[in-house]
């Protein structure tokens, strides 16, 4: 699906899947269920001037903690395929992820490096003797994602530091939709 067609109707909550270009996206993507990094939608449209504009909310190794940007900055900076899954959240639930992400944005979490290495390293253990946990004071994007819904009500508690596919379980989606860019920077 093309970006203008998709960009109307993506709402606060939402996620984005992405797959990447690089070695270690692609030793994330064969050990997370095929995808290297998560963020979460957000749309401020009570703002004058920023109606019609799509946030995302992520956290990744580059940035070293959460930030929110523009979707279509994302989506020229990633060298690598988006993905998205459009969760059915009710406006409640849209409400409390706002909230939730604009605090949590606030509050300075860092990116939880040694983490998201525990968890690949766990990816590769047997059911039964996974470990890895994910912590308050840092998170990783897949983490993040799946803790804003999980305080906002809308997915059930893990007690273990969810992967993509447990975004896809907890979203009730059955086929994530590809992205594809078909606008220039200033969204034209």
């Amino acid at each position: 699906m093309l970006y203008s067609q998709a960009r109307p109707n993506m709402q606060t909550g939402q996620a984005l899947l992405w797959k990447g270009a690089g070695v270690i996206q692609n030793i994330i993507e064969k050990l997370a269920g095929g995808y290297s990094h998560g963020s979460i939608i957000l749309r401020l449209d009570e703002f004058l001037g920023l109606q019609d504009r799509v946030w995302v909310v992520e956290s990744n190794f580059t940035t070293k903690g959460l930030v929110l940007r523009l979707l279509s900055d994302a989506l020229f900076e990633q060298h690598g395929k988006c993905f998205w899954l459009p969760a059915a959240l009710t406006k409640e639930q849209q409400q409390n992820i706002k909230e939730i992400s604009l605090t949590r944005i606030a509050s300075a979490i860092k990116y939880d490096t040694q983490g998201i290495f525990e968890k690949l390293f766990d990816l590769m253990l047997p059911q039964r003797m996974k470990r890895a946990t994910m912590h308050m004071d840092k998170i990783y994007c897949f983490g993040e994602v799946y803790t804003e819904w999980q305080m906002a009500g809308f997915a059930p508690l893990l007690n273990y530091a969810p992967t993509a596919d447990d975004l896809i379980r907890a979203s009730g989606v059955q086929d994530v939709i590809p992205i594809e860019m078909d606008i220039n920077r200033e969204g034209k």
